[in-house]
């Protein structure tokens, strides 16, 4: 094809040519008097089967154990997005997806720690640039498992008093203790308590067992302790 432009031009653009295919340019300036003779070629280039697709946009974030989901709204491209890159920040880890989704679950992440995500469009051989970091998480699982709490009973009293350690957190605070009993009313202790006292109980076996919650949810219950409370 020849474009013809302005004399103070310096640059010309050809649009719709064929993908896959060479093209080199040579150049004609001409005056009142004429053409000059045609400028060396250009350097042969190569139109790409695909072009670059935007970033995605709307990236956001939810934590999960050792994880986080990770969305994005699908950018608007002349080209089918035959792929998805989702990048770690910090770490670095990524996960690659379908082109046809527009979530992915990325894993291996450390529980405590936040994290921000980038996604990278692909479409064939050409990738957009990384998206906006998306919102900050910190991935986080259930606490760790209660150790075996004591129990300590008063006779005379019919009162059992139940103690135990403070679990692991797991990435998020503990918020509180829950302490079950076959028999009696469960009782709720704050994050910094470690005992609860049943009092006034009637005679016959208790169990009891004790649980961590935390945002991502309860703990396994701990081992149980059992005690006979006699006439």
């Amino acid at each position: 094809g020849v474009k013809t432009v302005a004399g103070d031009a310096t640059s010309v653009e050809f649009p719709d040519l064929d993908r896959g295919k060479a093209y080199s340019f040579t150049l004609i300036a001409t005056n009142a008097v004429g053409n000059s003779a045609p400028s060396p070629a250009s350097d042969a280039i190569t139109v790409p089967f695909h072009t670059r697709p935007p970033a995605p946009t709307s990236v956001t974030a939810t934590r999960a154990d050792k994880a986080a989901t990770v969305t994005w709204r699908q950018p608007s491209s002349s080209d089918p997005i035959t792929n998805y890159t989702v990048i770690a920040t910090p770490g670095g880890k990524s996960v690659t997806v379908s082109g046809t989704t527009t979530s992915a679950r990325i894993a291996g992440l450390v529980n405590g720690s936040p994290y921000q995500f980038a996604v990278i469009a692909s479409s064939g051989t050409e990738a957009s640039d990384r998206s906006a970091l998306s919102n900050a998480v910190t991935p986080a699982g259930r606490p760790t498992r209660v150790s075996k709490p004591t129990l300590k009973l008063s006779k005379a009293e019919r009162k059992v008093t139940i103690r135990w350690r403070a679990a692991s957190p797991n990435g998020a605070p503990v918020t509180r203790y829950v302490v079950t009993s076959n028999k009696a009313r469960s009782k709720t202790a704050t994050a910094t308590r470690r005992s609860v006292v049943f009092t006034k109980l009637k005679p016959g076996t208790y169990t009891f067992r004790v649980v961590a919650v935390n945002a991502a949810g309860n703990s396994l219950p701990s081992e149980v302790v059992k005690v006979r409370i006699k006439r």
